[in-house]
C-alpha cells in the first residue's frame, strides 16, 4: 500500500461520485486504518503463482533425485576404491612379512654360526680372569 495515501483527495473523489460526506469519511477512515495491511498491484506482482510453485517443486524433486543418484554412485565408487586399496595393502603387507621372515631366518642362521665363537670368547675371558684371580 502507498504510505502517502491522500485521505482528503480520496474523500472528495468519493463525494464527487455520489456518496455523502459521512459515507466518504467512513470509507476513507476504514481504508486508512488498514492501509498497511492491504495489498496493492505491485505487492501482488511479486507473489508466486500456483503454477510457478508447482514448477519449482518439481524442479526441486528432480534436483534431489539427481543428487541422491550421484551420491549413491560416489559412495559405490568409494567402496570399490577402498576395497581395491585394502587388497593392495594386504598383498604389500604379506610381501613385507615374507621379507621379514627371510631376514629373521638369515639373522638366526648367522647367530647360530656366531654363538659358538661368542661362547669360546667368553670362556677365554673367563680363563684369563681365573688366572688373574689365582
Amino acid at each position: 500500500m502507498n504510505p502517502n495515501f491522500d485521505t482528503l483527495k480520496a474523500a472528495k473523489n468519493l463525494i464527487a461520485h455520489g456518496l455523502s460526506e459521512s459515507q466518504a469519511e467512513a470509507i476513507v477512515s476504514t481504508f486508512s486504518e488498514y492501509n498497511g495491511e492491504i495489498a496493492v498491484k505491485s505487492d501482488l506482482q511479486q507473489l508466486v503463482t500456483k503454477h510457478e510453485m508447482i514448477e519449482f517443486r518439481l524442479a526441486t524433486k528432480q534436483d534431489m533425485a539427481d543428487f541422491r543418484a550421484e551420491t549413491k554412485q560416489e559412495i559405490a565408487d568409494l567402496r570399490s576404491e577402498v576395497k581395491h586399496d585394502i587388497i593392495e595393502l594386504k598383498i604389500s603387507t604379506e610381501r613385507d612379512i615374507g621379507k621379514l621372515r627371510v631376514d629373521i631366518e638369515k639373522f638366526k642362521s648367522e647367530l647360530l654360526v656366531k654363538i659358538p665363537a661368542i661362547i669360546a670368547a667368553i670362556f677365554g675371558v673367563y680363563k684369563i680372569i681365573e688366572k688373574l684371580v689365582d
